[in-house]
């Protein structure tokens, strides 16, 4: 699923799938390449606050969330 909103200003993008689930979120960026460099390219333009929020509950699927200025 890909939703997309406007939400105080900034465009917030959600990229969810209902696959097995991460059973831990922490280091998620230092896992792979993708989204790493999606965390660190947001980060280099928008600052800190700006870094992307993963959720994930095994057995139920994972959730990315970009905010955009």
């Amino acid at each position: 699923r890909i939703q997309a909103d406007i939400d105080a200003g900034h465009l917030r993008l959600v990229v969810a799938d209902t696959g097995s689930g991460m059973k831990e979120v922490a280091g998620a960026f230092d896992r792979g390449v993708g989204l790493r460099n999606v965390h660190d390219r947001l980060v280099n333009l928008y600052g800190p606050e700006y870094v992307p929020l993963v959720e994930s509950r095994p057995g139920e699927g994972t959730a990315v969330t970009l905010r955009i200025p």
